[in-house]
């Protein structure tokens, strides 16, 4: 079992950092956090589907700058499933970048917040703590899924063979 120092803070304490915000395509973008505790609280709109939610989905990896291991647990999620959420850093600070991937969705916004009132001892440093406590509010998935993909692509297939045998059919009936 993993125990860790809870950290009673005011509502007031959380600060904004950086805000993204966004449609469909794939961005870069950089921050600095100065706390050792801080948030990435997100949402998104993913407009209006019908049968693929796969294809509306938001992706978040965060990374410490530098390095090509993710940081925080990502955030994968599709139109059917939590369209917003909130994931926790502790004892982690510095320079970080995220990579952020929309999958025709309407918008998203992705909002950093640091706990200016956040003390950790000892007091880290971004050598000594190359893999913070990360604890995410929402089901993490590190890479998003190619299965949904294909499953698509397969049924879209089909579908066309489907609509050619029954236009075969048809057209050979009338004759």
């Amino acid at each position: 079992m993993l125990l860790m120092p809870i950290c009673l803070v005011k509502a007031d304490s959380w600060v904004e950092v950086n805000r993204f915000e966004g449609t469909a395509g794939v961005s870069e973008e950089h921050f600095t956090c100065d706390y050792g505790e801080w948030r990435i609280r997100w949402e998104f709109d993913p407009g209006h589907y019908h049968f693929f939610p796969e294809y509306h989905s938001l992706t978040v990896v965060t990374y410490r700058e530098g390095e090509d291991k993710y940081l925080v647990d990502s955030i994968y999620e599709m139109a059917n499933g939590s369209r917003s959420g909130t994931s926790y850093v502790h004892d982690s600070y510095g320079q970080y970048y995220m990579l952020i991937r929309a999958g025709d969705i309407a918008s998203y916004t992705i909002i950093i917040e640091q706990n200016t009132d956040y003390v950790s001892e000892p007091t880290p440093t971004p050598t000594s703590t190359p893999h913070p406590t990360v604890v995410p509010t929402s089901t993490p998935i590190p890479t998003p899924p190619l299965a949904p993909i294909l499953i698509g692509a397969a049924s879209a297939a089909i579908i066309m063979l489907i609509s050619v045998i029954l236009l075969v059919y048809f057209k050979k009936r009338k004759h």
